[in-house]
């Protein structure tokens, strides 16, 4: 199986008006939420990622680079914004022809209580298979033989099979997945910093007052004076 990771320019516009980053890059508990799709694809066993977008200022490619501090490959392409799932993977298929796939359209938070190795989403199986939420799809296909029609088709049949989407839709939603994240399912993904007490994540350098207590959920970033 490989992963296409679908980014386009219209995706959350709410995170261009209030964050310097580009939602790829907006930092869920301060790491870029591509960080956890390729944590996700590492998990899965998927080791070659191809990133298409359709804003190429080269920010994603800046900092995921050839995807090797993850033990992964990963490549990059340029996409229209008005090009739809089919017209992607067509202009794609020379980097999964001949292998299932993994397509990330959209930007959501992926949630799992296995390890996505073991999800019943990722069984590779004839029929394409797609998970929704407001923000974004999640999709698993055979790619022999995948048309329009069947796309359509996918998304009525949406199964979750261990896997669920968190929205990032808005600001809201957007706090409150984090707050989840901290406070409920910090034990299921790789945070930054290291856990000091339950529900609280200190970055490096860090300096606290022995006056000083910090109660949870809470994640404290690098180069910190608590006094």
């Amino acid at each position: 199986m490989r992963c296409l990771i679908w980014h386009r320019g219209q995706d959350c516009q709410w995170v261009l008006g209030r964050f310097k980053e580009t939602p790829p890059l907006l930092r869920v508990l301060n790491k870029p939420l591509v960080d956890y799709y390729l944590d996700f694809c590492v998990e899965a066993g998927i080791g070659d990622i191809r990133i298409v977008s359709d804003t190429p200022d080269g920010r994603i490619e800046r900092y995921v680079m050839n995807g090797s501090r993850w033990g992964l490959s990963v490549s990059y392409g340029l996409i229209n914004d008005t090009d739809g799932l089919d017209t992607v993977l067509a202009k794609n298929r020379a980097f999964y022809s001949g292998e299932s796939l993994l397509v990330v359209e959209g930007a959501f938070f992926i949630q799992y209580d296995e390890k996505p190795a073991d999800c019943g989403f990722l069984r590779p199986e004839a029929a394409p298979k797609c998970l929704d939420c407001d923000s974004g799809r999640l999709w698993c296909l055979q790619t022999d033989g995948i048309d329009s029609t069947s796309l359509t088709a996918a998304q009525a049949v949406s199964e979750s099979c261990g896997l669920r989407l968190a929205s990032l839709s808005s600001i809201q939603a957007y706090y409150e997945l984090s707050m989840h994240l901290l406070s409920q399912e910090s034990h299921q993904y790789t945070l930054p910093g290291y856990s000091q007490q339950d529900q609280v994540f200190w970055g490096r350098h860090v300096e606290v007052s022995r006056y000083v207590t910090v109660k949870g959920p809470a994640l404290i970033g690098d180069d910190v004076q608590l006094k």
